[in-house]
């Protein structure tokens, strides 16, 4: 799962993925805006089986480690 949500953020935010660490902030690291985390957020419903309450829980989340916990204990 780590593998798969790097290689989606490398390829939306043009990072390479050994830069992407669990500490990786959207907005800091990756230079995130609204739209970049609205179209991660239909991504991620996709390739995840997320529901929108899923997505919703996770709106106020800054960090990649952060979304990796909740998807892998959900």
């Amino acid at each position: 799962m780590e593998d798969r949500l790097n290689d989606i953020l490398s390829e939306l935010f043009s990072a390479e993925p050994e830069d992407i660490t669990p500490d990786t902030d959207f907005y800091d690291d990756l230079y995130a805006d609204s739209l970049d985390m609205l179209e991660l957020s239909m991504i991620l419903e996709e390739e995840f089986d997320l529901t929108k309450r899923d997505i919703k829980a996770m709106s106020h989340y800054t960090t990649v480690g952060q979304v990796m916990d909740y998807i892998e204990n959900m």
